[in-house]
């Protein structure tokens, strides 16, 4: 069947019109109903609206609470050692200490703060890194401790006042626990220790006891 150019015609009139309309109504002009407002910021808080005729519809957006941090896991001391006062070596290390050979005859210069020197002799428990140097069977009679891990793993030297000589007690022995942070139990000898007028350390400690964290067991 033929269609008749008067029906071609018409056919063609009604999508132009119609097709114009559709896309006059996406696009929404000036002077539509409604047209979105851009985001913008008012006392800290971000809000976004849509511009009514004569009016704003605003909706409010509350910024999220921080979560408060992780209280620290604090581990309770063994059975018998609850005397032992927390140490850090950022006491310790607070200060600066200078290396000087001792001269026969003439005292040392003070360098050591009051408020370390009266920790000598005191029950301490303090945290730090391993180095053994003597051991008996699987046990560990004697080692250095250390304040971090950059002598073992960096060799790097440490600082005089950021070790402590530790030697077991008579009759014990600590697990060998080599780059593993450890809680040595003792009482804490304070002072410069000399061995031919070479300073051979500031801190010495007897323990009786050593812990490792629970993870490293």
């Amino acid at each position: 069947m033929e269609l008749r150019p008067t029906w071609i015609a018409v056919a063609i009139v009604t999508c132009v019109i119609f097709g114009s309309t559709v896309n006059k109504c996406l696009t929404c002009g000036p002077g539509t109903k409604a047209e979105a407002a851009p985001i913008v910021v008012r006392e800290g808080k971000p809000f976004v609206g849509v511009k009514g005729p004569g009016e704003e519809g605003m909706l409010t957006f509350e910024p999220r609470p921080k979560a408060p941090p992780p209280e620290p896991v604090v581990e309770p001391k063994p059975v018998g050692l609850e005397d032992h006062e927390d140490l850090t070596f950022d006491k310790l290390a607070s200060y600066k200490y200078e290396v000087h050979e001792r001269i026969e005859g003439v005292p040392p210069v003070e360098q050591i703060p009051a408020s370390v020197r009266e920790l000598d002799g005191r029950k301490i428990a303090i945290k730090g890194f391993m180095l053994p140097y003597r051991n008996d069977g699987e046990n560990v009679t004697e080692f250095i401790l250390l304040r971090n891990q950059g002598l073992c793993c960096f060799g790097t030297v440490p600082r005089m006042n950021e070790w402590i000589h530790v030697k077991m007690a008579p009759g014990k022995g600590a697990p060998y626990s080599i780059d593993v942070p450890i809680t040595v139990f003792g009482a804490l000898a304070v002072g410069e220790e000399y061995e031919k007028n070479v300073l051979m350390s500031l801190y010495r400690m007897e323990s009786t006891a050593v812990v490792v964290p629970p993870v490293y067991r």
